[in-house]
């Protein structure tokens, strides 16, 4: 049997050779995909939470557009 043996060698960096800056449109364009649906997702949420905050309201009368009272006659 034998052996081989290596010394790891030292890699060294130039000044002129460090990592070339990304722009920040370039972080955009690999993120829109997620941007998109975090804007899908609320956009789809929001009725929801409209809906869920209006039912602890107490209406006057017939309609619920508007904030009146307080209330938990939905809840209870």
């Amino acid at each position: 049997m034998s052996t081989v043996l290596t010394t790891p060698t030292a890699t060294t960096t130039t000044p002129g050779s460090h990592a070339r800056r990304r722009s920040p449109l370039a972080w955009v364009r690999e993120h829109m995909i997620l941007l998109i649906a975090g804007l899908a997702f609320v956009y789809l949420m929001a009725p929801n939470v409209v809906v869920v905050l209006f039912s602890f309201n107490r209406p006057s009368g017939r309609f619920n557009y508007t904030w009146q009272h307080f209330s938990l006659n939905a809840w209870l």
